[in-house]
């Protein structure tokens, strides 16, 4: 059972079985988290400099390509979770 751990942020101790459960993502949330990392990857491409205010830019950019970043490693968790349930999943015989 998920337990709430001490720190700064809000953190969990999972289990193995609670870990994989939280980690598959429905077909439309992936399809919604790779929406998203799409839209600020757009938005990172067509980032321009004003040369009166250059630090806008790094921050900008930073912000977006944290968001990337996110959403591709919550698409990469879903891909390795299944890729681990299927293996251990027994053949059926059909």
């Amino acid at each position: 059972m998920a337990s709430l751990r001490e720190t700064r942020f809000t953190a969990w101790d999972l289990s193995e079985q609670e870990l994989r459960e939280g980690s598959m993502l429905s077909d439309l949330a992936v399809k919604r988290i790779q929406n998203m990392q799409s839209q600020a990857a757009e938005k990172v491409l067509n980032l321009r400099v004003d040369p009166a205010n250059p630090g806008s830019f790094a921050v900008e950019q930073a912000y977006l390509s944290g968001q990337v970043d996110l959403a591709q490693a919550l698409i990469d968790d879903h891909r390795e979770t299944l890729v681990q349930v299927n293996s251990s999943q027994p053949l059926s015989e059909g």
